[in-house]
């Protein structure tokens, strides 16, 4: 036997021996990126594994603030649960403006997807700050100062080198691949309100024929300042709201800090529901102003039964918000300065729905409503702040969704807005519903045809009526009454310091005799500026020939003001009706 013979047998034993190391392949590559882009790919393993992950991202000044500019992640597809992260990796630096990532991860047998982001984070003067401490505002503070060289060319270029390469034993999915499998999912739920861009306002009803949990996943934009993405589940019957989607039940979804996420189940007894889901003008899905959630297709809400057997006890249908037939009184879409009324009769005991968005503080209303008892000018129902909720957009947006209950009579609904933040005219972020600013009144419980429209100028009940009295100016009404009367008189001017400078009084036509007269002290006090007063009582006249006058000085008049308004600044002037209507 040759000694050549001899050593290939010896090399052959040798390799034989050898383990065998299964050759990894490439499951997804995501390179050729572009400032503020995601880019995403997939893939199916057979069997539990661990894959290998490189990846090339941006340099910043510290690993901590290198994902304000790229981030990279893996999703559990079926689950929607993150389960690697490039900031989990081991890194090291490559050039002046890039890093490298290298990491290994151990999945499941399973379906997966792979993302790239490149939105940088801008949270300079943005609502994605978010201050903890002292020693947070000083770090803030530090970095706002060494972060001025910063140059967003450099960033373009280093674009350009960035990727992600995932290696193991698999199928590989391509991008097109990873959004159908998204379709499916979104098919196969109930409700499926999802990829919502921005100004988007939409619902949904959802018919529980049997109590049960719905299991929601809700992905939106919320910070502790207010609710800018988001969505609920109302009671279409009680007009309440049974859930909402905030910042106090919901976890960051990834990316920017604003991005929240809700996943869990909520209990709700057998009844009809909408399902609303709203966005703001700015950071929703594909028009991202910060980096996206971690799941940013799903972007919105979806909802299934968190029992499969339920789902055939779960109707959806069309849900209609205001159901305009059954719509009394509308006043919206209300710019700046501007007070509106609507007047209504109602002939029966009636429930109605009051829809109301204005603007307001902890302790004040700015742009707000109002419904009065037409006969005795009280209020029936005010918008108050403590009655309100967020209406979404900036926290001054505020709104009221409830029923009231009216006995027959006659109303007056009203309206009014300040001189800044309104329709179509926001300083600030508008809340969901922006075609709604002001009030929508709806009947619920009661025939549409018991209600008709009611006009102060045709209530004969009314003997005179001076109202919206500018600036100097004096202006008079006759009546003549055939028997003794009790007459209501209503009347709001200017006075202070014991002293009326918008003020009415009546005399007897014939004697020439002043028979009553709005002083200061019988008044009290008609919201907004302290100078503004209100009579709201009754005399009995007797019969005879009268005359209503009213007179105003140099200012501080109906759209003349030169302080705060009264709240129901249409009236600024004198209203005489007999009392009781008749």
């Amino acid at each position: 036997m040759s000694c050549r013979f001899v050593l290939i047998v010896g090399l052959l034993v040798i390799v034989l021996a050898a383990p065998v190391v299964a050759q990894e392949e490439v499951l997804i590559r995501i390179e050729q990126l572009d400032v503020a882009e995601i880019k995403l790919g997939g893939f199916i393993l057979d069997r539990n594994q661990e894959v290998s992950i490189e990846a090339v991202g941006f340099r910043d000044r510290g690993i901590g603030r290198d994902f304000r500019f790229s981030n990279a992640w893996i999703l559990d597809a079926e689950s929607r649960k993150v389960v690697w992260t490039l900031r989990e990796a081991d890194s090291e630096r490559l050039s002046k403006h890039l890093r490298e990532y290298t990491d290994e991860a151990k999945l499941s047998k399973g379906r997966y997807e792979v993302y790239y982001s490149t939105y940088p984070s801008h949270w300079y003067g943005s609502r994605d700050v978010e201050i903890n401490g002292f020693g947070d505002l000083v770090s803030r503070i530090m970095e706002g100062i060494f972060d001025k060289d910063f140059n967003y060319r450099d960033f373009r270029r280093a674009v350009d080198e960035f990727y992600i390469v995932v290696r193991g034993n698999g199928n590989p999915l391509s991008g097109q691949k990873v959004r159908e499998f998204h379709n499916s999912l979104k098919e196969n739920a109930f409700i499926s309100l999802t990829a919502l861009e921005n100004d988007h306002y939409e619902s949904i009803g959802l018919t529980l024929e049997r109590p049960m949990d719905l299991q929601i996943y809700a992905i939106g934009e919320i910070t502790r300042d207010g609710n800018y993405d988001y969505c609920w589940i109302t009671d279409t019957r009680k007009h309440e709201k049974v859930w909402k989607f905030e910042y106090e039940n919901s976890a960051h979804a990834g990316g920017a800090k604003k991005n929240r996420v809700f996943k869990g189940a909520v209990s709700l007894p057998k009844g009809t529901y909408a399902v609303y889901c709203a966005t703001d003008d700015s950071h929703a899905f594909d028009r991202w102003n910060s980096p996206p959630p971690h799941d940013p297709f799903f972007w919105g809400v979806v909802i299934q039964p968190a029992d499969p057997k339920m789902a055939e006890h779960i109707r959806t249908f069309e849900h209609e918000h205001i159901a305009e037939q059954n719509a009394i009184v509308e006043i919206t879409r209300l710019g700046d300065d501007e007070m509106e009324s609507q007047g209504f009769t109602i002939k029966r005991p009636m429930r109605l729905r009051v829809y109301a968005i204005g603007e307001g503080g902890e302790s004040e209303m700015y742009d707000f409503s109002w419904i009065v008892d037409a006969e005795t000018r009280e209020p029936v129902w005010e918008m108050e702040p403590d009655l309100t909720e967020h209406a979404g957009g900036a926290s001054k947006n505020r709104v009221f969704e409830g029923i009231i209950e009216l006995e027959p009579g006659n109303y007056i609904a009203y309206a009014v807005t300040d001189d800044s933040h309104s329709y179509r005219d926001w300083n600030a972020s508008p809340p969901h519903d922006q075609e709604r600013w002001g009030i929508t009144i709806v009947v619920v419980e009661g025939e549409r045809g018991d209600v008709v429209e009611y006009s102060e100028d045709q209530d004969r009940s009314i003997l005179a009526r001076i109202v919206g009295v500018g600036n100097n100016s004096h202006k008079n009404e006759s009546f003549e009454l055939a028997d003794d009367v009790k007459v209501r008189i209503y009347a709001i001017g200017e006075g202070s310091r014991g002293e009326m400078y918008d003020y009415a009084w009546i005399e007897n036509s014939e004697t020439g005799d002043v028979v009553w007269e709005m002083t200061y002290r019988m008044t009290d006090h008609a919201g907004g500026a302290k100078k503004n007063r209100l009579f709201n009582g009754t005399l009995v006249l007797e019969a005879g020939e009268y005359i209503v006058h009213y007179e105003s000085d140099g200012s501080h008049s109906f759209r003349r003001w030169n302080a705060s308004p009264p709240a129901d600044a249409m009236s600024w002037g004198v209203t005489v009706k007999r009392a009781g209507g008749k």
